[in-house]
């Protein structure tokens, strides 16, 4: 479909569009789990560490769809410490939750895994050309992901294609709210002094496109598979659609 508004800003969703998704589940998420015990022994006590495990503790309790334990009191939580906290987090993960607290404390074992040189930001082939086209073009790049800031920027700082962070304009992550809310693209637009339609929002979630146009950001499916994709779910999402960041202003 021919393009007849062209966005300033492109805002890019991570998982399953900049990068594949069994990058996430296949190797950050067992790098967490794997170290999980061992940053809480080390860092249990930090007050940062504290103050994200009661976040963490707060959400969960709020979230009427989580299946965490339901011994969540203060009292619980201070005679059992550590492993109660580990049990939480692993329940949470099996969840796929998005809360913040979970992703920031994930985002602080992954550090390690990032400059050690264990992992490295998976990236899919067309996102660096991608990336230099758009600067080239004046346009901003920018990210919006429930995975924290912080590991954003280790993921491209640390990426398969090197560092891209310098393509880079600005980080967005679940303190500006839920990626399904119309009410974060608001908050986007405002916070990057621009109207809703010089965005246009790259994702391959629905859920999150349809928030996202809702805000009257342009948006773009973004589908990574090699399935043949189904013409008339094709017609019927109110998308467009792309198979690779070629299509997006070439």
């Amino acid at each position: 479909m021919k393009e007849t508004l062209e966005a300033n800003i492109i805002l890019l969703d991570i998982e399953g569009t900049t990068t594949p998704i069994d990058f996430v589940y296949q190797k950050l998420f067992p790098y967490v789990r794997i170290h999980l015990m061992e940053f809480l022994k080390s860092c249990f006590y930090d007050p940062e560490v504290q103050k994200e495990i009661q976040i963490l503790k707060k959400e969960s309790e709020a979230d009427p769809f989580s299946s965490s334990s339901s011994q969540n009191s203060s009292l619980y939580l201070k005679e059992n410490g550590i492993q109660w906290i580990y049990d939480l987090i692993v329940n949470l993960m099996d969840q796929d939750k998005k809360y913040t607290g979970l992703k920031s404390i994930q985002g602080k074992i992954l550090k390690s895994g990032f400059e050690r040189g264990i992992l490295k930001g998976e990236v899919y082939p067309d996102v660096l050309p991608a990336f230099k086209r758009w600067t080239h073009q004046g346009k901003k790049i920018a990210i919006y992901s429930s995975g924290s800031i912080h590991t954003q920027q280790l993921l491209f700082e640390n990426s398969t294609a090197g560092n891209l962070t310098g393509y880079i304009s600005c980080y967005f992550d679940t303190t500006t709210g839920s990626k399904k809310e119309r009410e974060s693209y608001d908050k986007i637009s405002k916070k990057l002094f621009v109207q809703p339609l010089q965005i246009v929002f790259l994702s391959d979630s629905l859920s999150e496109l349809d928030a996202a146009k809702q805000a009257g950001l342009l948006t773009r499916w973004s589908v990574r598979s090699n399935e043949p994709l189904n013409q008339s779910k094709k017609l019927n999402t109110g998308h467009s659609v792309i198979f690779t960041f070629d299509e997006v202003y070439p």
